[in-house]
Protein backbone atom coordinates (compact mmCIF):
# COMPACT_ATOMS: atom_id res chain seq x y z
CA UNK A 1 0.00 0.00 0.00
CA UNK A 2 1.31 2.96 -1.16
CA UNK A 3 1.45 6.37 1.64
CA UNK A 4 -1.16 9.12 1.16
CA UNK A 5 -2.77 7.91 -1.90
CA UNK A 6 -6.94 9.02 -1.49
CA UNK A 7 -9.73 6.98 -3.57
CA UNK A 8 -13.02 8.69 -3.29
CA UNK A 9 -16.17 6.81 -4.98
CA UNK A 10 -19.56 8.79 -4.94
CA UNK A 11 -22.05 9.57 -7.58
CA UNK A 12 -22.21 12.86 -7.19
CA UNK A 13 -18.95 13.80 -9.53
CA UNK A 14 -19.19 17.02 -8.23
CA UNK A 15 -18.70 16.40 -4.46
CA UNK A 16 -16.34 13.81 -5.11
CA UNK A 17 -13.93 16.63 -6.92
CA UNK A 18 -14.59 18.71 -3.39
CA UNK A 19 -13.35 15.78 -1.74
CA UNK A 20 -10.20 15.12 -3.89
CA UNK A 21 -9.25 19.13 -3.67
CA UNK A 22 -9.26 18.66 -0.12
CA UNK A 23 -6.88 15.99 -0.11
CA UNK A 24 -4.70 17.76 -2.51
CA UNK A 25 -4.84 20.94 -0.01
CA UNK A 26 -3.74 17.67 2.48
CA UNK A 27 -0.88 16.33 0.27
CA UNK A 28 -2.56 13.30 -1.03
CA UNK A 29 -2.76 11.63 -4.56
CA UNK A 30 -6.14 11.66 -5.48
CA UNK A 31 -8.26 9.80 -7.77
CA UNK A 32 -12.31 9.39 -7.54
CA UNK A 33 -14.81 7.54 -9.92
CA UNK A 34 -18.82 7.36 -9.94
CA UNK A 35 -18.32 3.24 -11.34
CA UNK A 36 -17.75 0.64 -8.61
CA UNK A 37 -15.92 -1.59 -10.89
CA UNK A 38 -13.89 1.50 -11.43
CA UNK A 39 -13.32 1.48 -8.45
CA UNK A 40 -12.30 -1.68 -6.87
CA UNK A 41 -9.65 -1.88 -9.94
CA UNK A 42 -8.42 0.77 -8.51
CA UNK A 43 -8.53 -0.23 -5.18
CA UNK A 44 -6.68 -3.45 -6.42
CA UNK A 45 -4.19 -1.60 -8.86
CA UNK A 46 -3.31 1.94 -6.99
CA UNK A 47 -3.39 0.90 -3.39
CA UNK A 48 -5.05 3.81 -1.66
CA UNK A 49 -4.30 4.62 1.98
CA UNK A 50 -7.59 6.39 2.45
CA UNK A 51 -10.93 5.28 0.73
CA UNK A 52 -14.19 7.83 0.94
CA UNK A 53 -17.02 5.55 -0.06
CA UNK A 54 -20.85 6.98 -0.54
CA UNK A 55 -23.23 5.07 0.92
CA UNK A 56 -25.60 5.12 -1.33
CA UNK A 57 -24.31 4.41 -4.95
CA UNK A 58 -26.80 3.65 -8.19
CA UNK A 59 -25.86 -0.33 -8.94
CA UNK A 60 -23.83 -1.30 -5.83
CA UNK A 61 -24.37 0.84 -2.41
CA UNK A 62 -21.25 1.40 0.21
CA UNK A 63 -22.36 -1.57 2.50
CA UNK A 64 -21.87 -3.85 -0.08
CA UNK A 65 -18.63 -2.08 -1.23
CA UNK A 66 -17.45 -2.63 2.26
CA UNK A 67 -18.46 -6.41 2.09
CA UNK A 68 -16.58 -6.61 -1.04
CA UNK A 69 -13.25 -4.64 0.30
CA UNK A 70 -13.54 -7.04 3.52
CA UNK A 71 -13.00 -9.79 1.23
CA UNK A 72 -10.25 -8.33 -0.53
CA UNK A 73 -9.05 -7.78 2.75
CA UNK A 74 -8.73 -4.12 2.41
CA UNK A 75 -6.24 -2.27 4.53
CA UNK A 76 -6.87 1.12 3.77
CA UNK A 77 -8.41 3.49 5.96
CA UNK A 78 -12.02 3.92 5.48
CA UNK A 79 -14.26 7.18 5.90
CA UNK A 80 -18.09 7.00 4.84
CA UNK A 81 -20.03 10.11 3.37
CA UNK A 82 -23.55 10.16 2.92
CA UNK A 83 -26.63 13.09 3.05
CA UNK A 84 -27.87 10.07 4.87
CA UNK A 85 -29.23 10.50 8.52
CA UNK A 86 -26.08 10.12 10.93
CA UNK A 87 -27.83 7.02 12.60
CA UNK A 88 -27.05 4.77 9.50
CA UNK A 89 -24.04 6.31 8.74
CA UNK A 90 -22.65 5.06 12.41
CA UNK A 91 -24.16 1.78 11.66
CA UNK A 92 -22.11 1.53 8.64
CA UNK A 93 -18.78 2.43 10.21
CA UNK A 94 -19.70 -0.08 13.15
CA UNK A 95 -20.29 -2.74 10.58
CA UNK A 96 -17.04 -2.18 9.02
CA UNK A 97 -15.34 -2.49 12.13
CA UNK A 98 -17.36 -5.78 12.71
CA UNK A 99 -15.71 -7.02 8.96
CA UNK A 100 -12.13 -6.22 10.28
CA UNK A 101 -12.17 -3.25 8.14
CA UNK A 102 -9.85 -0.03 9.12
CA UNK A 103 -13.42 2.38 9.74
CA UNK A 104 -11.42 5.74 10.12
CA UNK A 105 -14.82 7.42 10.59
CA UNK A 106 -18.07 9.76 9.11
CA UNK A 107 -18.72 12.17 7.09
CA UNK A 108 -22.03 14.20 6.24
CA UNK A 109 -23.20 15.73 3.30
CA UNK A 110 -22.63 18.56 2.64
CA UNK A 111 -18.99 17.96 3.35
CA UNK A 112 -17.14 21.20 4.96
CA UNK A 113 -13.39 20.87 3.82
CA UNK A 114 -12.48 22.49 7.43
CA UNK A 115 -13.42 18.92 8.71
CA UNK A 116 -12.57 17.04 5.72
CA UNK A 117 -9.05 18.36 6.00
CA UNK A 118 -8.61 17.93 9.60
CA UNK A 119 -9.50 14.12 9.39
CA UNK A 120 -7.36 13.64 6.28
CA UNK A 121 -4.38 15.67 7.90
CA UNK A 122 -4.73 13.07 11.03
CA UNK A 123 -4.69 10.08 8.66
CA UNK A 124 -1.46 11.18 6.57
CA UNK A 125 0.95 9.24 8.85
CA UNK A 126 2.77 8.56 5.60
CA UNK A 127 5.81 5.89 5.78
CA UNK A 128 5.55 7.12 9.72
CA UNK A 129 4.45 4.91 11.77
CA UNK A 130 3.78 6.03 15.69
CA UNK A 131 5.13 3.72 18.56
CA UNK A 132 6.13 4.61 21.73
CA UNK A 133 9.41 5.70 21.32
CA UNK A 134 8.92 7.87 18.67
CA UNK A 135 5.89 9.20 21.25
CA UNK A 136 8.12 10.20 23.87
CA UNK A 137 10.58 11.93 21.91
CA UNK A 138 8.08 14.37 20.35
CA UNK A 139 6.59 14.97 23.76
CA UNK A 140 10.09 16.03 24.62
CA UNK A 141 10.55 17.63 21.64
CA UNK A 142 7.60 19.85 21.86
CA UNK A 143 6.62 18.43 18.76
CA UNK A 144 2.82 17.56 20.15
CA UNK A 145 0.72 20.73 20.01
CA UNK A 146 -2.73 22.42 21.06
CA UNK A 147 -6.22 23.62 18.94
CA UNK A 148 -8.85 25.04 21.15
CA UNK A 149 -12.37 24.75 20.10
CA UNK A 150 -15.13 27.19 21.42
CA UNK A 151 -18.09 26.35 23.95
CA UNK A 152 -20.39 28.67 23.70
CA UNK A 153 -23.25 28.85 26.19
CA UNK A 154 -26.89 29.20 24.62
CA UNK A 155 -28.48 31.47 27.08
CA UNK A 156 -25.75 34.35 26.82
CA UNK A 157 -24.71 33.66 23.47
CA UNK A 158 -20.90 34.06 24.81
CA UNK A 159 -17.62 31.97 25.06
CA UNK A 160 -17.86 30.12 28.67
CA UNK A 161 -14.50 27.68 27.49
CA UNK A 162 -12.84 26.38 24.85
CA UNK A 163 -11.86 22.47 24.81
CA UNK A 164 -7.90 21.74 24.33
CA UNK A 165 -7.48 19.25 21.76
CA UNK A 166 -3.94 17.75 21.02
CA UNK A 167 -2.28 16.70 17.97
CA UNK A 168 1.25 15.32 16.70
CA UNK A 169 2.93 17.08 14.10
CA UNK A 170 6.26 14.92 13.07
CA UNK A 171 9.00 15.80 12.00
CA UNK A 172 8.44 15.14 8.35
CA UNK A 173 5.73 17.48 8.74
CA UNK A 174 3.06 14.89 9.20
CA UNK A 175 -0.02 16.24 11.61
CA UNK A 176 -1.28 12.90 13.02
CA UNK A 177 -4.85 13.03 14.42
CA UNK A 178 -5.46 11.39 18.42
CA UNK A 179 -7.66 9.06 17.10
CA UNK A 180 -4.13 7.52 15.78
CA UNK A 181 -1.73 8.09 18.58
CA UNK A 182 -4.15 7.88 21.54
CA UNK A 183 -5.33 4.55 21.09
CA UNK A 184 -1.41 3.11 20.75
CA UNK A 185 -0.76 5.17 24.06
CA UNK A 186 -2.96 3.66 26.19
CA UNK A 187 -2.15 0.69 25.02
CA UNK A 188 1.55 0.70 25.38
CA UNK A 189 1.51 2.79 28.86
CA UNK A 190 2.45 6.44 27.46
CA UNK A 191 -1.06 7.98 28.25
CA UNK A 192 0.14 9.37 31.31
CA UNK A 193 3.13 11.43 30.01
CA UNK A 194 0.67 12.77 27.25
CA UNK A 195 -1.49 13.89 30.09
CA UNK A 196 1.01 15.73 31.31
CA UNK A 197 2.07 17.40 28.80
CA UNK A 198 -1.64 18.37 27.51
CA UNK A 199 -2.86 19.37 31.43
CA UNK A 200 0.55 21.71 31.56
CA UNK A 201 -0.01 23.64 28.39
CA UNK A 202 -3.47 23.55 28.55
CA UNK A 203 -3.81 24.93 31.93
CA UNK A 204 -0.44 27.12 31.34
CA UNK A 205 -2.14 28.70 28.31
CA UNK A 206 -5.16 29.69 30.74
CA UNK A 207 -3.10 31.12 33.11
CA UNK A 208 -1.61 33.15 29.72
CA UNK A 209 -5.43 34.39 28.45
CA UNK A 210 -6.20 35.61 32.50
CA UNK A 211 -2.86 37.65 31.99
CA UNK A 212 -4.12 39.14 29.21
CA UNK A 213 -7.20 40.06 30.30
CA UNK A 214 -9.76 37.29 29.12
CA UNK A 215 -11.44 35.01 31.30
CA UNK A 216 -12.10 31.54 30.07
CA UNK A 217 -12.33 28.33 31.27
CA UNK A 218 -10.73 25.25 29.64
CA UNK A 219 -11.68 21.57 29.32
CA UNK A 220 -9.05 19.25 28.47
CA UNK A 221 -9.53 15.42 27.85
CA UNK A 222 -8.23 12.50 30.10
CA UNK A 223 -8.12 8.93 29.69
CA UNK A 224 -9.36 6.44 31.89
CA UNK A 225 -5.87 5.10 31.80
CA UNK A 226 -4.21 7.82 33.63
CA UNK A 227 -6.90 7.01 36.56
CA UNK A 228 -4.79 4.75 37.90
CA UNK A 229 -2.59 7.97 39.77
CA UNK A 230 -4.24 9.01 42.52
CA UNK A 231 -2.10 11.92 43.15
CA UNK A 232 -3.50 13.25 39.35
CA UNK A 233 -5.90 15.75 41.52
CA UNK A 234 -3.24 16.67 43.42
CA UNK A 235 -0.98 17.30 40.00
CA UNK A 236 -3.18 19.19 38.52
CA UNK A 237 -4.22 21.39 41.48
CA UNK A 238 -0.52 22.46 41.63
CA UNK A 239 -0.72 23.15 38.02
CA UNK A 240 -3.66 25.20 38.64
CA UNK A 241 -1.70 26.73 41.58
CA UNK A 242 0.88 27.96 39.13
CA UNK A 243 -0.66 29.19 36.32
CA UNK A 244 -3.06 31.23 38.90
CA UNK A 245 -6.27 30.00 37.54
CA UNK A 246 -8.76 28.68 39.79
CA UNK A 247 -9.44 24.94 39.69
CA UNK A 248 -13.21 26.17 38.74
CA UNK A 249 -12.08 27.18 35.84
CA UNK A 250 -11.17 23.58 34.94
CA UNK A 251 -13.13 20.61 33.62
CA UNK A 252 -11.92 17.14 33.27
CA UNK A 253 -13.77 15.26 30.26
CA UNK A 254 -13.74 11.48 30.78
CA UNK A 255 -15.01 9.37 27.44
CA UNK A 256 -18.15 7.87 28.29
CA UNK A 257 -16.81 4.35 26.34
CA UNK A 258 -13.77 4.38 28.68
CA UNK A 259 -13.03 1.30 30.23
CA UNK A 260 -13.68 1.25 34.21
CA UNK A 261 -10.61 -0.61 34.76
CA UNK A 262 -10.43 -0.53 38.66
CA UNK A 263 -14.03 1.32 39.71
CA UNK A 264 -12.41 1.85 43.16
CA UNK A 265 -9.46 3.80 42.06
CA UNK A 266 -11.71 5.59 39.36
CA UNK A 267 -13.97 6.67 41.92
CA UNK A 268 -11.43 7.83 44.13
CA UNK A 269 -9.80 9.94 41.68
CA UNK A 270 -12.93 11.57 40.39
CA UNK A 271 -14.23 12.20 43.60
CA UNK A 272 -11.22 14.17 44.67
CA UNK A 273 -11.97 16.25 41.48
CA UNK A 274 -14.83 17.97 42.50
CA UNK A 275 -13.84 17.95 46.44
CA UNK A 276 -10.83 20.41 44.85
CA UNK A 277 -13.54 22.10 42.68
CA UNK A 278 -12.98 21.05 39.14
CA UNK A 279 -15.43 20.31 36.96
CA UNK A 280 -16.21 16.85 35.54
CA UNK A 281 -17.79 16.14 32.14
CA UNK A 282 -19.01 12.50 31.00
CA UNK A 283 -17.52 13.24 26.99
CA UNK A 284 -19.31 11.07 23.83
CA UNK A 285 -22.42 10.37 25.84
CA UNK A 286 -24.90 7.57 24.81
CA UNK A 287 -21.91 5.68 22.70
CA UNK A 288 -21.16 3.27 25.42
CA UNK A 289 -22.85 0.43 27.59
CA UNK A 290 -22.97 1.84 31.25
CA UNK A 291 -24.07 5.43 30.94
CA UNK A 292 -26.51 5.31 33.49
CA UNK A 293 -24.67 3.52 35.39
CA UNK A 294 -21.63 6.04 35.18
CA UNK A 295 -23.80 8.73 36.04
CA UNK A 296 -25.38 6.84 39.07
CA UNK A 297 -21.68 5.85 40.19
CA UNK A 298 -20.00 8.96 39.80
CA UNK A 299 -19.88 12.30 40.70
CA UNK A 300 -19.94 14.31 37.06
CA UNK A 301 -21.33 17.63 36.61
CA UNK A 302 -21.61 17.73 33.26
CA UNK A 303 -22.87 15.78 29.87
CA UNK A 304 -21.79 16.12 26.63
CA UNK A 305 -24.16 14.76 23.69
CA UNK A 306 -22.00 12.43 20.99
CA UNK A 307 -22.00 14.24 17.73
CA UNK A 308 -23.32 11.25 16.38
CA UNK A 309 -26.59 12.35 17.40
CA UNK A 310 -26.12 15.95 17.17
CA UNK A 311 -25.13 16.06 13.28
CA UNK A 312 -28.87 13.85 12.67
CA UNK A 313 -30.87 16.25 14.88
CA UNK A 314 -32.12 17.69 11.81
CA UNK A 315 -32.38 14.76 9.15
CA UNK A 316 -34.13 12.00 11.61
CA UNK A 317 -36.22 11.97 14.53
CA UNK A 318 -34.74 9.69 16.44
CA UNK A 319 -31.43 11.51 16.91
CA UNK A 320 -33.33 14.59 17.97
CA UNK A 321 -35.69 12.42 20.18
CA UNK A 322 -32.73 11.14 21.99
CA UNK A 323 -30.61 14.21 22.13
CA UNK A 324 -33.89 15.69 24.00
CA UNK A 325 -33.91 12.90 26.07
CA UNK A 326 -29.85 13.31 26.94
CA UNK A 327 -30.72 17.29 27.98
CA UNK A 328 -33.89 16.27 30.20
CA UNK A 329 -32.15 13.57 31.65
CA UNK A 330 -28.96 15.63 32.72
CA UNK A 331 -31.20 18.63 33.83
CA UNK A 332 -33.53 16.21 36.04
CA UNK A 333 -30.06 14.90 37.72
CA UNK A 334 -28.76 18.50 38.33
CA UNK A 335 -26.00 18.71 35.45
CA UNK A 336 -25.01 20.82 33.01
CA UNK A 337 -25.77 19.85 29.28
CA UNK A 338 -23.42 20.63 26.53
CA UNK A 339 -23.97 19.38 22.31
CA UNK A 340 -20.86 18.78 20.58
CA UNK A 341 -21.62 18.53 16.42
CA UNK A 342 -23.24 21.87 15.61
CA UNK A 343 -23.11 22.15 12.00
CA UNK A 344 -25.96 24.39 10.91
CA UNK A 345 -28.78 26.81 12.13
CA UNK A 346 -31.63 24.24 12.67
CA UNK A 347 -29.77 21.89 14.56
CA UNK A 348 -28.58 25.22 16.76
CA UNK A 349 -32.34 26.29 17.23
CA UNK A 350 -33.55 22.82 18.07
CA UNK A 351 -31.12 22.93 21.00
CA UNK A 352 -31.64 25.63 22.19
CA UNK A 353 -35.47 24.99 22.33
CA UNK A 354 -34.48 21.63 23.70
CA UNK A 355 -32.69 23.47 27.13
CA UNK A 356 -29.54 22.62 25.79
CA UNK A 357 -26.97 24.70 28.13
CA UNK A 358 -23.50 24.89 25.77
CA UNK A 359 -22.87 23.71 22.43
CA UNK A 360 -19.59 23.38 19.91
CA UNK A 361 -19.10 22.40 16.56
CA UNK A 362 -18.01 23.95 13.41
CA UNK A 363 -21.02 26.33 12.91
CA UNK A 364 -19.03 28.61 15.50
CA UNK A 365 -15.69 27.79 14.94
CA UNK A 366 -13.29 24.58 13.91
CA UNK A 367 -10.60 23.90 16.54
CA UNK A 368 -8.38 26.84 16.20
CA UNK A 369 -4.58 27.72 17.66
CA UNK A 370 -4.59 29.67 21.10
CA UNK A 371 -3.76 33.13 19.46
CA UNK A 372 -7.39 33.06 17.50
CA UNK A 373 -9.65 32.18 20.44
CA UNK A 374 -9.12 36.07 22.20
CA UNK A 375 -10.20 37.46 18.18
CA UNK A 376 -13.32 34.59 18.31
CA UNK A 377 -14.31 35.96 21.59
CA UNK A 378 -14.66 39.40 20.07
CA UNK A 379 -16.04 38.34 16.88
CA UNK A 380 -19.06 36.83 18.59
CA UNK A 381 -19.45 39.68 20.86
CA UNK A 382 -20.38 41.72 17.44
CA UNK A 383 -22.50 38.26 16.01
CA UNK A 384 -25.26 41.09 14.83
CA UNK A 385 -23.04 42.85 12.89
CA UNK A 386 -21.59 39.60 10.97
CA UNK A 387 -18.42 39.98 12.14
CA UNK A 388 -18.78 36.25 13.26
CA UNK A 389 -18.87 35.05 9.43
CA UNK A 390 -15.88 37.31 8.46
CA UNK A 391 -13.65 35.84 11.48
CA UNK A 392 -14.86 31.95 10.34
CA UNK A 393 -13.52 32.48 6.88
CA UNK A 394 -10.28 33.61 7.92
CA UNK A 395 -9.89 30.99 10.59
CA UNK A 396 -10.32 28.06 8.09
CA UNK A 397 -8.52 29.97 5.44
Amino acid sequence: MSANRLLIIDDEVSLAKVVAKGGKLSGYETAYTDDHEEFLRLLTKWEPSVVVVDLQMPNKDGIELLRIMAENRCTAKIIVCSGIDTRTLETARRLGNELGLNMAGVLAKPVRLAELNEVLNGLSVGDFQPDPSSLRQAILNNDLYLLYQPKVSLKTGRVIAVEALVRWKTPYGQVISPEVFIPMAEEQGVMDEVTDWVLQNAIGQLGRWKTDGMETSVAVNISAANLHNLKLPDKIGDLCMQADVSPERVTIELTETASMGDPAKMMDVLARFRIKRFSLSIDDFGTGYSSLTQLQRLPFSEIKIDKSFVLGMDKTEESAIIAKTVVDMGHNLGLLVCAEGVENETVLTMLRDFGCDFVQGFYFSAPVAADKIPDFVRAIDGIEDGNLDNWKQDAVA
